[in-house]
């Protein structure tokens, strides 16, 4: 059995939103509800669990409404890694799958291909080899190149064993280690997690142009939709 945890308590701040980013209408739907029902149609999902933002567990219950996997929806905490803690601790699933609601364009192949990979190698996480040059730099200047090879983007979702990562977030708290992401706490354990190659389109939404991209996209994915819809019925005709 396998839940997914989507993490819905992003402010705004850094794309000017005035409010929970995950309430930005794209291409005529919340961007919580793209994220959400991309994990409501994936089959190896069993139920979801939305961690909100405090005081908007009605509006989270509204936009979701008809998301029929959804069964829990909480208040998160001060910090990305305590709402992450809340959420699994919601589950009763024997895996997790935790995402980032601002993740909206995350596809349902990445969603399978995680969770298939957390079952066997008992946790797992979707990214992409970074194609950019690194520079370290200091003071406002360019130090040195770092080496790119084997780097890698890290996005959502992240999957694991559900009593791995409850244990480890458990240890961390107790040890006072703070992390931005999940995987970090495999990390602080020794403990490996197997990388999936996913789309580097898979962006966390964090300013206006990240919002101008996503929609990009999400037309350009009803387009294609909509042609392999008009491709079918003309086979179809056909026969």
């Amino acid at each position: 059995m396998t839940d997914a945890v989507i993490l819905a308590g992003g402010s705004g701040t850094r794309m000017n939103a005035g409010y929970n980013k995950a309430y930005i209408k794209i291409c005529g739907s919340e961007v919580l509800r793209h994220a959400v029902g991309t994990f409501q149609n994936c089959s190896c999902i069993d139920n979801i669990i939305v961690v909100c933002g405090t005081g908007e567990t009605k509006k989270c219950a509204e936009i979701l409404k008809d998301c029929t996997k959804v069964i829990k929806i909480a208040e998160g905490g001060a910090t990305r890694q305590d709402s992450s803690y809340i959420g699994v601790s919601n589950s009763d699933a024997d895996y997790v799958l935790i995402h980032d609601a601002a993740r909206m364009l995350v596809t349902a192949d990445e969603i399978e291909a995680v969770a298939a990979a957390a079952a066997e190698f008992g946790a797992a996480a979707v990214g992409a080899l970074c194609s950019d040059t690194l520079k370290r730099c200091s003071d406002g200047f360019i130090e040195s190149t770092l080496d790119r090879r084997g780097v890698y983007r890290i996005f959502t979702p992240q999957g694991f064993l559900r009593r791995d990562i409850l244990d480890l977030h458990i240890r961390a708290k107790k040890d006072g280690i703070k992390v931005t992401d999940d995987c970090a706490l495999f990390e602080y354990a020794g403990k490996k997690v197997r990388i999936i190659n996913g789309s580097s389109s898979n962006i966390k939404l964090t300013t206006q142009d990240d919002l101008l991209f996503a929609g990009a996209v999400l037309a350009e994915r009803k387009r294609i939709d909509c042609t392999e819809a008009h491709e079918n019925g003309k086979n179809r005709s056909r026969i």
